[in-house]
């Protein structure tokens, strides 16, 4: 990502893990999304507008690898990971 300028030298790399639990007045905010530049709704919209009205927002840090599971090659090369795994401790 810094090679395609994404990132820039000294900025911090944070990244949105998409593990969520919202109370039920986050559907107020995204019923009024609009489609971002993507074309897609953003949830990151929503939870913005939400800080701005004044609505506490919190995060937690994960600690240790995070890999993002999105895209069926990639768990599928987990799941074959952890097979494997799981073989040579028998």
């Amino acid at each position: 990502m810094r090679a395609e300028g994404w990132l820039k030298p000294g900025q911090p790399v944070w990244y949105n893990a998409g593990i969520y639990v919202f109370r039920a007045v986050l559907f107020d905010f995204t019923a009024k999304l609009h489609k971002s530049p993507r074309g897609e709704y953003e949830l990151t919209d929503a939870i913005s507008t939400m800080a701005a009205a004044g609505h506490r927002i919190a995060g937690l840090k994960i600690v240790g690898p995070w890999i993002d599971v999105r895209d069926p090659d990639v768990l599928a090369a987990l799941e074959k990971e952890a097979g494997s795994t799981r073989q040579g401790n028998s």
